[in-house]
């Protein structure tokens, strides 16, 4: 028995925060959907961070 769930960013920005659903699945198939989930919260630093992570994991070849 195969079992997934599938965080799904819906809008926003790392300015503001992400609006974010919930997806349950089993076996292949949607089983429950959560659409009344908390935000996400704002975190500006985000893309910087992502780019020196980005920078040092290619500097490995």
């Amino acid at each position: 028995m195969l079992k997934q769930v599938v965080i799904r960013i819906e809008e926003g920005s790392f300015e503001s925060g992400f609006s974010v659903s919930l997806e349950f699945w089993q076996d292949d198939k949607i089983i429950d959907k959560e659409l009344d989930c908390p935000k996400l919260p704002a975190n500006p630093d985000f893309p910087i961070v992502y780019d020196k992570w980005k920078t040092f994991i290619l500097s490995w070849d």
